[in-house]
């Protein structure tokens, strides 16, 4: 039933062959075309002995007897396992521990669901072209049967990953179906009409016998290719005529798969790459599934494997087209299927595509031979495939000389070898950077997180204790302990003193009389034009202005001069005569009246309402902004809660209503001002020092006429040495003589004096109204003002205030999902014993 002859067999490490007898299973085949010397007289010119010794008669499919093959691999498995058993194992089986867990943290990774973060995993896929033979390879790696039919039979990417069980736990696979993507006809995207979603995984079945696999994950991908109807109807439907609403689908069916001595692998298989249908209105078809494999293909993660037929050129592949598209080729590893159709016209080419010489991949190419429908259905494990294959490189051309250098490429041994070397250095040299992806992305969802509170135990406490720090923080900031808020309080109050020096009243002591002549620039630094002086309102403007816009420092000294120029009032000795005119039949001749006085000091005054208006501008401004600054820090962690926006709109109305009635207040103070002109202050000393300023000015003023009267008449002009020497002597002055307009002269020293007097007394009361009636109020009276305005003396309002909104509050369960998923990736990928520490 067997011949046994030696052979030349290779051990587990690509291309380093070993020469040992062993026992050789001779196995019944299909049929094939033979490949003789004469039609390939290069390749059998070394032809090896054993070959000729003993020839194989090719069987047809009739001459198979059931249970044959299963006798014949008892045989051999028994023959096998007293030789050298190592070398007989499944080169995935024998994988160190290192390998093994690698593996498994990746197939980990995949179910955490953490695409943001790793989108692109360490993983192979295994593509190729419609009935390729991919279905072959796929069932051959992880020894289970896959969906097969006449066509297309893979309509949607299967995830594979398998296992090793213990000690005496039986075959199992678990079967779920990963729902990436919506079923939307009416959008557009790169895969329409499906549409990415987050993603959702189902459990579908338990397969605990291999032969009900194959109906399962029929059953498991209709249910993807009808979107809208419920997984688990198609668990135990009759599949006869079972229609369904799409061609493919981008969903997964997933199938984890543990058992006795599995290799641990993870990898896709994809749909068959095709290039028309049957039914034409389903032409979009062939484009989506362009689209689907490129997407895989495209992750710079993606270590591919592409199936190819023997027997079709590969200029024709159209796999290979989008890998070249996609710029993938250096990661891809070519696998020659069918290789007992190859046509001897062909063989020259194979061995240049072995060579690397020809389309060349960045993995080189294999060749693999599995059994076809009639083997199995005749019963032929892939433990018989596994001797078959073993066989079939030994014979005809692929044993010969010209040959056998490419025996490590022939195979599922060698190729499951070189898959398994191949993903394990991949994921060690992606080690790293996956671990600071995950590190990176685990510290912005902390981050995240920690802007969400937990539920309160006790929300009134929480609160209150909230709205007293709020408070205590407010009086640092109005106490001036360590904080700039006061210093800055501060020069606010001395601008508006400043504001008010710099408007003290003018006197243009020019001569009325005097017709001076035309003259281009001025040294006198009195000389300014009078401007018309603002009315006084009653009525403070409930309007709030915008915080000024910040100048440079040139700009706004020349801008609060200009302002300072036009709301500084200006007397004239005409002016003064005027007023004094007004009221002259009421008093003696060479006597000032006291109306004439209040009328002077009011009209001097008059530019105070637009000074006073911006101090109660700034203050507003900057206590407010002190305020809000306060607010926020202390609500931060609240931002997500009624709470949060209650309390600053209840803080910033109750500032606003203290700054308003202090305002009116204030207000009320300038209207005293101009009520009634009073002092009980000493205001002699300012007299006298104001009756000399205004005296040296009018003696000035009438030297400088003088001067010009005689230039006018033809008099030599002094020099400025003259000038100047004449404005300090007595004697020129008293040669002047008497000043006709010396009493309308002293009608302005006392109100001028008065003026001096009053800045110093508004200023205060002013700040002392601000500093009482708004700062003190304000750290006296903030907290109650916050607990009444936000109801936090009612338990149930408290609930409501600490509640968050129903969208945050998902947003947070899916951030602590997350954080979970990848805490636990990162404790995968920190154990694994290559890990950076």
């Amino acid at each position: 039933m067997a011949n046994v002859k030696s052979e030349q067999g290779f051990d587990s490490t690509v291309g380093k062959a070993t020469v040992r007898s062993r026992p050789r299973v001779v196995l019944p085949r299909r049929t094939q075309t033979p490949i003789n010397s004469h039609e390939f007289p290069d390749l059998f010119t070394h032809q090896d002995t054993r070959m000729s010794n003993e020839p194989i008669t090719p069987l047809s499919n009739s001459q198979i007897e059931p249970g044959s093959f299963s006798e014949a691999a008892t045989a051999s498995h028994t023959l096998l396992d007293n030789m050298d058993t190592q070398l007989d194992e499944d080169s995935m089986q024998t994988m160190g521990q290192q390998s093994r867990k690698l593996i498994r943290v990746i197939q980990k990774l995949e179910t955490l669901n953490i695409d943001a973060t790793l989108p692109s995993l360490p993983k192979f896929i295994v593509v190729g072209d419609q009935s390729a033979g991919k279905s072959s390879i796929v069932e051959a790696l992880c020894q289970v049967q896959v969906p097969r039919a006449a066509g297309t039979c893979t309509r949607c990417p299967f995830l594979i990953t398998t296992s090793a069980t213990k000690n005496g736990e039986m075959w199992e696979c678990d079967v779920s179906l990963q729902h990436r993507y919506t079923y939307e006809p009416h959008l557009d995207g790169p895969l329409a009409p499906w549409v990415e979603q987050r993603q959702e995984t189902t459990h579908f079945a338990t397969v605990t016998e291999k032969s009900q696999l194959g109906e399962i994950l029929r059953r498991a991908q209709l249910a993807l290719l009808n979107p809208r109807n419920d997984p688990q109807r198609y668990a135990t439907v009759t599949l006869e005529n079972e229609q369904t609403l799409v061609g493919f689908s981008p969903n997964l069916v997933c199938l984890s798969i543990k058992g006795p001595e599995l290799p641990e692998f993870a990898f896709y298989d994809l749909p068959g790459s095709i290039n028309v249908v049957d039914d034409e209105s389903q032409q979009h078809l062939v484009r989506f599934v362009e689209e689907l494999v490129k997407h895989f293909i495209r992750q710079d993660q993606t270590l591919i494997m592409l199936a190819c037929a023997s027997d079709v050129d590969i200029e024709n592949s159209t796999t290979f087209r989008f890998i070249r598209d996609c710029k993938a080729v250096n990661r891809c590893l070519g696998v020659m299927t069918k290789p007992d159709l190859l046509q001897p016209s062909r063989m020259a080419t194979v061995r240049r595509m072995l060579r690397g010489e020809i389309f060349g991949l960045g993995r080189g190419w294999f060749v693999t031979k599995q059994p076809d429908q009639a083997q199995l259905d005749a019963g032929v494990t892939q433990q018989d495939a596994r001797v078959l294959e073993e066989q079939f490189f030994k014979t005809g051309p692929w044993g010969s000389q010209g040959f056998n250098n490419f025996a490590p490429q022939y195979g599922i041994r060698n190729l499951q070898q070189v898959v398994s070397d191949r993903l394990r250095d991949h994921i060690l040299e992606n080690l790293d950077d996956m671990i600071d992806r995950v590190q990176h992305r685990l510290k912005a969802v902390e981050s995240e997180l920690s802007h969400f509170r937990e539920k309160d135990a006790h929300p009134m406490m929480t609160i209150v204790n909230v709205l007293e720090s709020i408070s205590n923080d407010v009086e640092k900031q109005i106490t001036g302990r360590s904080t700039a808020f006061r210093p800055e309080y501060r020069i606010v109050l001395q601008k508006f003193r400043d504001a008010l020096i710099a408007i003290t009243p003018d006197f243009d002591a020019s001569s009325p009389e005097h017709n001076a002549p035309i003259c281009i620039d001025s040294d006198d630094e009195y000389e300014v034009n009078a401007s018309p002086t603002p009315a006084l309102s009653s009525q403070p403007s409930n309007k709030r202005r915008a915080a000024p816009t910040p100048t440079s420092s040139s700009k706004r000294v020349k801008t609060e001069a200009a302002s300072a120029t036009a709301l500084r009032a200006r007397f004239s000795i005409a002016e003064v005569k005027r007023i004094r005119g007004l009221y002259a039949s009421s008093i003696l001749p060479g006597h000032q009246s006291h109306e004439v006085t209040d009328v002077i000091i009011k009209t001097s005054m008059q530019g105070w309402i637009t000074v006073l208006d911006d101090l109660l501008e700034q203050i507003d401004v900057q206590v407010q902004e002190m305020l809000t600054t306060v607010l926020r820090s202390h609500l931060d962690r609240f931002q997500r809660c009624d709470l949060y926006q209650r309390t600053l709109e209840v803080g910033l109305a109750y500032l606003e209503t203290i700054l308003d009635a202090q305002k009116q207040e204030s207000r009320r103070l300038l209207q005293r001002e101009l009520h009634k002109p009073m002092t009980f202050s000493n205001i002699e000393p300012h007299n006298h020092a104001t009756l000399n300023e205004l005296t040296k000015k009018r003696n000035i003023k009438r030297l400088a006429e003088s001067w010009e009267k005689a230039e006018a008449k033809g008099a030599k002009p002094l020099s400025a040495d003259a000038k100047k020497k004449a404005l300090n002597d007595d004697n020129a002055i008293k040669m002047l003589g008497h000043d006709p307009h010396k009493l309308a002269v002293d009608s302005l020293v006392l109100p001028f004096s008065y003026y001096k007097i009053a800045v110093g007394r508004f200023v205060d009361n002013v700040s002392l109204l601000m500093e009482f009636e708004v700062l003190n109020e304000l750290q006296l009276k903030l907290k109650s003002a916050l607990v009444h305005g936000i109801g936090a003396h009612d338990p149930a309002i408290c609930d409501q205030l600490l509640l968050e909104d129903a969208d945050q509050e998902r947003r947070r369960q899916m951030l602590l999902s997350e954080h979970g998923r990848l805490t636990t990736a990162m404790a995968e990928l920190r154990a694994l014993p290559n890990a950076a520490a």
